[in-house]
């Protein structure tokens, strides 16, 4: 049986219980939905999303993407908190 590994598709934003897509944190496509929804970015938390549509911190999807070598810049940089410009 086929079993698809969890890995990183999105950066996202956790604003209360709605998550918030985007190809960067707060570029003008995740700008223009927070505004749309009315929703106020202030305590907001970053992270990502994943093909198994579960919200990520930043720690956990540097785990996961380290795992799945999805990393751009190599596999061999120190572990830390995962930002989209690791990923693309």
């Amino acid at each position: 049986m086929f079993r698809e590994e969890e890995v990183i598709v999105s950066a996202a934003v956790l604003i209360g219980d709605t998550i918030v897509t985007g190809v960067r944190h707060f570029d003008k496509i995740m700008q223009g939905q927070i505004d749309r929804m009315g929703l106020d970015r202030k305590g907001c938390k970053q992270g990502f999303v994943t093909n198994k549509m579960r919200f990520v911190d930043r720690d956990e999807a540097w785990e996961i993407a380290q795992m799945n070598k999805q990393l751009w810049w190599g596999q061999d940089r120190p572990p830390g908190k995962l930002f989209s410009e690791d990923l693309y």
